[in-house]
């Protein structure tokens, strides 16, 4: 049973780099979905942000229209010719005020949604970066550790027949390396 404890460490230590270097790739994966969660959250403000200004211009444009109305109305009450002179004008620039609220609403909207989807960019690049680090680190640790573990007193122990006693697979290292 004693003879067998080296080998026993040795294969936890494999067993705990295993789980390490799993660990961190899925860290890195979890990292990357919830990126790409945030990304299509971000998709859909997007969307949202372009209807609701399409909503908010629409109001703004059936306003304008009932202002319209009542200045025509108004001048038209007074006795006032609405179809020629400075009423006219008036009420041509009332309507060109009303479409420009709307379209700078419009305008609005599509920037609002430029940034929504610039920020989902961001956020599936900083996925895959995270993602990226996970596999590289999951790969340092694999050879890290492995590295450690091949420099323990245990393991050489176990190829040059020192260390430990055991004495098992004497000579299978090359001299430089036991």
């Amino acid at each position: 049973m004693a003879a067998a404890l080296p080998f026993i460490a040795v294969g936890l230590g494999v067993a705990g780099l295993a789980m390490q270097a799993s660990g961190q790739a899925q860290a890195g994966a979890a990292a990357r979905a919830a990126s790409e969660a945030n990304a299509r959250a971000l998709q859909l403000k997007a969307q949202t942000d372009v209807a609701a200004a399409e909503a908010e211009a629409r109001q703004s444009e059936l306003a304008s229209e009932r202002h319209y109305g009542t200045i025509r109305a108004n001048y038209a009450a007074s006795g006032v010719d609405v179809n020629t002179g400075s009423p006219l004008e008036v009420m041509a620039d009332q309507h060109m005020q009303g479409a420009l609220a709307a379209k700078l609403l419009r305008f609005q909207g599509q920037v609002q949604a430029q940034q929504d989807l610039a920020a989902a960019g961001i956020q599936r690049a900083q996925g895959g970066a995270a993602a990226t680090a996970g596999y590289i680190g999951a790969g340092g640790t694999l050879l890290t550790g492995i590295g450690n573990l091949a420099g323990s007193p245990t393991v050489q122990g176990l190829f040059t027949g020192g260390g430990n006693g055991v004495g098992a697979g004497a000579g299978m290292l090359p001299a430089t390396m036991g």
